[in-house]
């Protein structure tokens, strides 16, 4: 299995962790997508939600396309696409939190993520997945006992 990933120097890292992936393609521009399209999977590390991006990522449907994408859900980025979190820190941890809208793309999913050494959570396709959101609560507690006097 042939997977193109398009990520940066610390997201190749992280998503590597130790492991040597041989079938793995590794990018840092979108504009070099198109030049894999007979790839068997697609991930993009660096997703940015433009109708620029979505366009370049909808030629390489129907193989597997996922995305990192934290808050826009697969009803704004479309519902062929899958979205991981895949913010640094995270990306490194061996679950993969993930959402989808068909169940045919949770089988090409899984086999991307077995390839990875990764296991997964398949979660409700809502803005934050679960991590981001209780990082973020912990921080907000933290602010607000810091304002009320409660720890220095």
């Amino acid at each position: 299995m042939q997977i193109v990933v398009l990520a940066d120097a610390v997201q190749k890292e992280e998503l590597l962790n130790g492991i040597t992936l041989p079938e793995v393609i590794w990018l840092e521009g979108e504009q070099d997508l198109l030049q894999y399209k007979d790839a068997d999977a697609f991930i993009d590390l660096k997703f940015v939600n433009s109708a620029d991006r979505k366009a370049v990522l909808k030629q390489l449907l129907p193989r597997p396309v996922i995305v990192n994408s934290v808050v826009a859900t697969l009803k704004e980025i479309g519902e062929a696409f899958i979205r991981i979190n895949a913010w640094n820190t995270f990306l490194s941890s061996s679950l993969i939190e993930a959402a989808v809208a068909n169940e045919e793309n949770k089988a090409k999913a899984e086999a991307v993520f077995i390839l990875l050494n990764r296991k997964w959570e398949w979660l409700p396709d809502e803005p934050g997945f679960v991590s981001p959101r209780v990082v973020s609560m912990i921080i907000n507690e933290a602010f607000m006992a810091l304002a009320e006097n409660v720890s220095t």
